[in-house]
C-alpha cells in the first residue's frame, strides 16, 4: 500500500478531526477518561489551528486520511503536536514518516514535540526511554546553549528536539559515527 504525505487543506479538517477522535481513544484509556483535549477539540478550534500553522495528512491509495501531524512555529522553535495514525495502521512507521516530513518544512529550527505524560509513544514495552540506551554513544552537556554550540557546523541526523525534560539531538561525527547529545530543558 502506497502512502502519500501532503499538506492538508481546509476541506480535510472534518476527516482529520474524525481520525483524531478515533486515534486518541488509546490515550484516553491511559487516563481512564475521555476528558482529554484531543477528544474535546471542535472543528472550529481545528480551523483556528489550521490558520496558524501547518497540518499534514497521510493518505492511502484510496485517498483516505490515515495519519496527520500539526505544527506551528515562532522565530526559533517549531511546536509539533497531534501526531496521529489510524489504529489499524499503527506500528508501521507512519508516525515517524509524518514527523520526518513536518521537519522538512522548517530547516534550521529546533523542535518541541508535545504529547501527554502517559503516552505510549514515550514508552517501549512500558519502560521509559533513557537517553543513551539506544546503543549510540551519548554525551550530555549542561545547557541548551552549550549543546547548540557543540552541534554548530555538524551534520545533524535527528534534529534538536525537546523530549520531556531534555533537549536531544543526534549528530554524525567526522568519521561517520552517530552520537546522541542531550541537555536538560530547564
Amino acid at each position: 500500500m502506497n502512502m502519500d504525505i501532503v499538506r492538508a487543506d481546509n476541506t480535510d479538517l472534518r476527516e482529520i478531526l474524525e481520525l483524531q477522535y478515533l486515534a486518541y481513544q488509546s490515550e484516553a484509556a491511559l487516563f481512564g477518561s475521555k476528558d482529554i483535549p484531543p477528544l474535546k477539540e471542535t472543528l472550529s478550534e481545528l480551523e483556528a489551528e489550521f490558520e496558524k500553522g501547518i497540518i499534514l495528512k497521510m493518505v492511502d491509495d484510496s485517498g483516505k486520511i490515515i495519519g496527520s501531524v500539526r505544527s506551528r512555529s515562532d522565530e526559533e522553535t517549531v511546536y509539533i503536536g497531534k501526531l496521529m495514525v489510524h489504529p489499524d495502521q499503527q506500528k508501521k512507521g507512519y508516525g515517524k514518516k509524518l514527523l520526518c516530513e513536518i521537519e522538512r518544512y522548517y530547516p534550521n529550527k529546533r523542535f518541541e514535540l508535545f504529547t501527554s505524560t502517559r503516552s505510549i509513544w514515550y514508552f517501549s514495552e512500558r519502560k521509559e526511554h533513557v537517553f543513551g540506551s539506544n546503543c549510540l554513544p551519548s554525551l550530555s552537556v549542561d545547557s541548551l546553549s552549550v549543546l547548540e554550540k557543540k552541534i554548530n557546523g555538524r551534520e545533524v541526523c535527528f534534529p534538536l528536539t525537546r523530549i520531556k525534560d531534555n533537549w536531544v539531538v543526534e549528530i554524525v561525527d567526522s568519521e561517520g559515527n552517530h552520537i546522541e547529545m542531550t541537555a536538560p530543558a530547564s
